[in-house]
């Protein structure tokens, strides 16, 4: 096992991505960049920061096996990784507050935690690895956050997760938000989101 170093300044950093998380969240379908840290391999960066800006001994992780990891010694080089540095705790995904999966993977929304009416924010992050923000089906998002309606794509993603996002499985407030990953870029699609198949293609 190799413990690799965390963010150089662990509270300036952690605020900065933070921010930007808040932003693409409140502006979905935009792309932020997250330069702060090289990740954990084979995790995207951008991956890797959101989880050591967001999670801490109060949270819950899933990282997705089957999706990700090349062999189980790497599966354990990250878990062990992610530990060190945010002290967070490593869970089954019924109950995890963040779900590391990959977005081309069969997604099932009641498999996660979708919040209840009295606590909606008890509900899962789902952050998703993509190939990319160019290509694949394009989408048109409109709702908070966006004046008119947004275009945006977001690689090659499993057609039940694509299902999910333009039909969700929960009314609102409840459900999941979704954070896209490819690189040090981001993009949100929040629980608020309406999510369609572009006309324009």
């Amino acid at each position: 096992m190799t413990i690799q170093s965390g963010f150089s300044q662990p509270v300036l950093d952690s605020q900065a991505c933070f921010r930007q998380v808040l932003a693409a969240l409140s502006e979905p379908g935009s792309v932020n960049t997250l330069g702060l840290h090289i990740g954990f391999e084979p995790l995207a960066a951008s991956v890797c920061q959101i989880v050591l800006s967001l999670c801490d001994n109060h949270t819950q992780l899933f990282v997705d096996p089957s999706s990700l990891m090349e062999s189980q010694s790497t599966l354990d080089n990250v878990i062990e990784n992610i530990k060190f540095h945010t002290d967070t705790k490593i869970s089954d995904k019924s109950r995890a507050d963040f779900v590391i999966t990959s977005a081309s993977s069969p997604f099932v929304a009641e498999d996660y935690k979708s919040g209840t009416e009295m606590y909606p924010e008890d509900s899962a992050t789902i952050l998703l690895e993509t190939n990319s923000f160019e290509g694949g089906t394009l989408l048109q998002l409109s709702g908070p956050g966006i004046e008119h309606t947004r275009q945006v794509r977001l690689g090659h993603i499993h057609s039940s997760l694509l299902d999910a996002l333009i039909q969700p499985a929960y009314k609102y407030p409840l459900g999941q938000d979704f954070i896209f990953c490819c690189g040090e870029q981001i993009v949100a699609i929040s629980r608020t989101t309406k999510v369609e198949i572009s006309a324009c293609m």
